[in-house]
């Protein structure tokens, strides 16, 4: 069934398009602009397009309560993924089981906060997508 009307990522990516110049994101002592946010956003959705993630599919993302989580996120919905964001201090297996029982399609994660999810995800036997956090880049490795 096709969606009409606006969609909450419709609605988000214009609302950053209204002033790309001012900050969009906040988290500490980083500060992301709105430009930064689209750039990130469309980067991302394009990435996981190409790993061939589309309509339907699910992404499971361990990257904690990060900017970069927000903008993988928007990125997967845009493309019409589904999207589970587990507990980002949970143990990783038990993410990477719930991503299993999600019927997750890619597990995308923060290197540097999830290292053991390369291990666990191997195993479980879902592609793999790392997100380097500065530069929003997606590094994919099939596992199957």
């Amino acid at each position: 069934m096709a969606e009409s009307g606006p969609t909450y990522t419709g609605l988000v990516l214009a609302g950053l398009e209204r002033d790309p110049g001012r900050v969009a994101i906040r988290w500490g002592e980083e500060a992301l602009t709105a430009r930064e946010c689209l750039d990130g956003v469309y980067r991302t959705a394009r990435a996981l397009a190409g790993a061939g993630l589309g309509r339907g599919d699910g992404v499971t993302v361990l990257a904690g309560n990060r900017p970069e989580a927000v903008l993988v996120r928007l990125a997967a919905n845009l493309l019409g993924c589904r999207v589970a964001m587990p507990h980002p201090d949970g143990p990783v297996g038990e993410s990477v089981a719930l991503a299993g029982f999600a019927g997750t399609s890619a597990l995308v994660f923060d290197p540097a906060r999830c290292r053991a999810a390369a291990g666990g995800v191997g195993a479980a036997g879902h592609p793999r997508y790392g997100v380097a956090a500065a530069t929003f880049r997606i590094g994919y490795a099939p596992t199957r």
